[in-house]
């Protein structure tokens, strides 16, 4: 590694000569000096433009010289840089096999012990499960901490059922069993009180029920009687109300027949200054209504003749002020009508005549656009010639302003 190392550092330190044999950093430090400040004083200095176009031969040379050397230097060492790859691979080739033989050997025997040990973890979480098996079937039951009998009168850990001998685990349980059947015998017997307990109140509970029975029936009778008793009020008062909506109606329709109107807001009908109340409506006999209605429509039949009277008074007076408006009207629009014609005239007559004074301008106007169109002046300096260009430019648009001024001077 030191040797190849070494090599690497030679070739490297090689690079930097080979390049001086064509131009070296001195060398182009130089040229940066002398060339970068190189300037053409116009298209008129040949002798700066000489000076550029050498100086620009020279460096270009040098670039394709510089460029030719490294794509020499850059072959050696792709050549080098295969041969190395090369040998690499061909020793790789030989190791690869003896890698992977050994490490196959290693990976089984690892399989091997890593099987071992999952059996044994096996065989040991069967026997833990087959001691829970036996508390459960005990009646002991996992409280997430140790199994129990009901009451905590027997307990056993989780670490106790791992790691407790077969001998002991047995005389473990033998002692449950015995604490298992006392516990089964007295909850026997306490079902079997709770069930003659539960019968006589079952007995109780249905003589009860029975007579409550008797008693829901004779009060849904006595439901049943009030409830007939209420619907034969109801529907005479129905039949009471209904006739009464009946009367109260026909007198509202006679009401509305002589054109009085109803108001539930008010609480009455009326006609102008004539009213009647809804509870008179409903309270009067039929011969006051009668009488009222009567005389209602006597009023009304006089109050309406008074207005028809006075609105065919009013409509005559309209027609009359509409007349009187119409022929104002008219002459107002001729009067307006002979005055725009006499303006109009005016105005064509005032416009004729600025129209020919304009005449002789239009000439001395296209005389000036003609001038301005043929200014043309030779300059000597681009910055003068911009100037005059942007100048010729806004001339272009003078011109063309007074063309079009003209152009709707005579269209006129």
């Amino acid at each position: 590694m030191t040797k190849i190392m070494n090599v690497d550092e030679e070739m490297l330190a090689l690079i930097p000569l080979s390049y001086n044999k064509i131009v070296g950093e001195n060398e182009v430090a130089k040229m940066q000096s002398e060339f970068l400040s190189l300037k053409v004083d116009g298209i008129k200095d040949k002798a700066g433009l000489l000076k550029v176009e050498e100086a620009h031969k020279k460096v270009k040379s040098t670039c394709a010289d510089i460029e030719k050397t490294r794509k020499g230097l850059k072959e050696a060492a792709l050549v080098y840089g295969r041969e190395v790859d090369g040998q690499a691979k061909k020793l790789m080739a030989m190791l690869e096999p003896i890698r992977d033989h050994l490490g196959a050997e290693r990976d089984r025997i690892e399989k091997e012990k890593e099987e071992v040990k999952h059996e044994a973890e096996r065989k040991a979480q069967a026997e833990l499960q087959k001691r829970v098996d036996t508390l459960e079937s005990l009646g002991m039951a996992f409280n997430g901490v140790q199994w129990v009998f009901v009451g905590d009168s027997m307990s056993i850990t989780v670490q106790q059922v791992k790691e407790m001998s077969n001998i002991a685990f047995e005389h473990f349980c033998n002692e449950a069993k015995v604490v298992f059947e006392k516990l089964a015998a007295d909850k026997i017997e306490k079902e079997k009180t709770e069930q003659i307990e539960k019968e006589r109140l079952e007995r109780i509970k249905q003589e009860q029920e029975a007579e409550q029975a008797k008693l829901d029936a004779i009060k849904a009778e006595q439901e049943k009687q009030l409830a007939k008793i209420k619907q034969e009020q109801e529907e005479i008062e129905r039949q009471q109300k209904e006739l009464a909506q009946k009367k109260i109606k026909s007198r509202q329709v006679l009401l509305e027949s002589i054109g009085m109107i109803g108001s539930n807001a008010v609480g009455e009908y009326s006609f102008r200054e004539i009213h009647i109340s809804y509870q008179d409506i409903i309270e009067f006999s039929d011969e006051k209504f009668d009488k009222i209605v009567a005389a209602f429509l006597a009023q009304i039949k006089s109050i309406r003749q008074e207005e028809e009277r006075q609105e065919n008074d009013r409509k005559e007076a309209q027609r009359k002020e509409q007349e009187e408006k119409a022929k104002a009207q008219a002459q107002k629009e001729l009067d307006e009508k002979l005055a725009k014609e006499a303006k109009d005239k005016e105005d064509a007559e005032k416009e004729a005549q600025r129209l020919e004074l304009l005449k002789p301008d239009s000439a001395k106007l296209l005389e000036l656009t003609t001038y301005l169109k043929g200014i043309d002046i030779s300059l000597s300096t681009v910055e003068g010639a911009e100037i005059f260009k942007t100048a010729k430019h806004k001339i272009e648009g003078v011109v063309l302003y007074i063309e079009n001024e003209i152009k709707l001077i005579n269209k006129k």
